[in-house]
């Protein structure tokens, strides 16, 4: 009993565990679209509580607490542009990330629970809704999706993958 009342808190408490609200992921063939990707339309400074995303964005499924995932994916330098590389990235923010939960939306715009702690820049960032499955299993060979600017991730909360 102690154990199931510890567990339940922790999935409601600790994203790192997943709630297993949407259920079993089986993945046997095909393309899997496990997340919905956005890219933001405006830079999210640290500090800030909401995010807005791309114009036309379909946010239909996306409401208070949903567990989200933003990552700067990308990054805009002016510094040598056209011309043929190396280019440093480093200080753009590439590759950072964190997990939000969504309190509210109006039109496009996001309202968090918790103020962003880093800087998400537009274009270049993108917002992710994150599964949170009971179970992973991935038969056969199914494979994910992205348009080569958005999506292309895969972010999922739950216990660890079975792969046959």
């Amino acid at each position: 009993m102690l154990a199931a009342a510890l567990a339940l808190l922790l999935a409601q408490t600790c994203p790192g565990y997943g709630s297993g609200a949407d259920g079993p992921l089986n993945v046997s063939s095909g393309t899997v679209q496990v997340n919905q990707a956005f890219a933001l339309a405006v830079s999210a400074p640290a500090g800030q509580t909401q995010v807005t995303l791309e114009t036309g964005a379909t946010v239909a499924k996306l409401g208070p607490g949903t567990l989200v995932f933003l990552h700067q994916t990308q990054a805009v330098t002016a510094d040598g542009l056209g011309a043929p590389g190396p280019f440093s990235i480093t200080g753009l923010g590439v590759g950072r990330y964190e997990f939000a939960r969504v309190t509210a939306v109006a039109g496009q715009t996001l309202t968090l629970e918790a103020p962003l702690e880093q800087t998400f820049a537009a274009p270049g960032a993108q917002l992710l809704t994150v599964p949170q499955h009971s179970t992973i299993t991935v038969s056969g060979a199914g494979s994910g999706s992205g348009s080569g600017s958005l999506g292309g991730e895969s972010v999922n909360l739950g216990p660890p993958a079975a792969v046959d």
